[in-house]
């Protein structure tokens, strides 16, 4: 393996300029994500919390689940209990009873939700295998 001639402090100089080249043309790293988990028949979500300012300023309200047409089919309310707006992206994966993934998961949905707004999202899974969700929300600094 060749090594590079140029000085290590050039090389750090070369490698801040290509991560600053990458940020400004648009690249972002996501946020933490905190995610729901949602099964058929219970009326409780088991939380992951792993950004906690995200997890006490939104609330995830008891979901609500039926099949319809053979599909698993579950509501969820969200609720931004603090008083200034908060933006929130938010995705669903759907998973079968042994845990392996059904279909694809949803492109990432921007939202705003005003101080004490309640929102409320009705998915229906993309096949009848379905059984439970995986509710993933974060932060969004994308929104403008």
């Amino acid at each position: 393996m060749k090594r590079s001639s140029l000085p290590a402090a050039t090389r750090g100089v070369a490698t801040l300029a290509l991560v600053g080249a990458l940020i400004s043309a648009g690249c972002r790293t996501s946020s933490p994500q905190n995610t729901y988990v949602v099964r058929e028949h219970h009326h409780a979500v088991e939380s992951v919390v792993v950004d906690r300012r995200l997890g006490s300023d939104l609330k995830v309200l008891t979901p609500l689940s039926e099949r319809r047409q053979g599909r698993l089919e579950v509501q969820l309310q969200l609720s931004n209990v603090i008083a200034r707006e908060l933006r929130i992206e938010w995705q669903i994966e759907w998973y079968d009873a042994s845990g392996l993934q059904v279909g694809e998961p949803t492109n990432w949905a921007p939202e705003r939700l005003g101080g004490g707004q309640i929102l409320t999202v009705r998915r229906t899974a993309p096949t009848e295998a379905a059984t439970s969700l995986r509710f993933n929300v974060r932060k969004s600094d994308a929104i403008q």
